[in-house]
């Protein structure tokens, strides 16, 4: 998640911003500890109403978590993801 945040914010700088502004740690780690296969349902079910940036940003990401995650065979979605 961290390669996305930081591809996304290289991609779309947010001057007054940081790219924790663009995906807060809080949000990383929700969605680190969730448990099995990733859906796009899960993901929007728990993002869609925390973060303040889903509508612009929920479908990227949530298809980078998906990607990765059918790549790798986990839900692996921690620090190094």
């Amino acid at each position: 998640m961290y390669a996305w945040r930081d591809k996304v914010f290289e991609l779309h700088p947010l001057t007054t911003m940081t790219p924790d502004c663009l995906l807060p740690e809080e949000v990383v780690s929700k969605i680190s500890r969730l448990k099995g296969p990733l859906s796009s349902s899960s993901i929007r079910g728990l993002l869609a109403r925390q973060w303040d940036l889903w509508d612009k940003y929920g479908e990227d990401l949530t298809n980078y978590l998906m990607t990765w995650t059918n790549s790798s065979g986990d839900a692996g979605v921690g620090e190094d993801s």
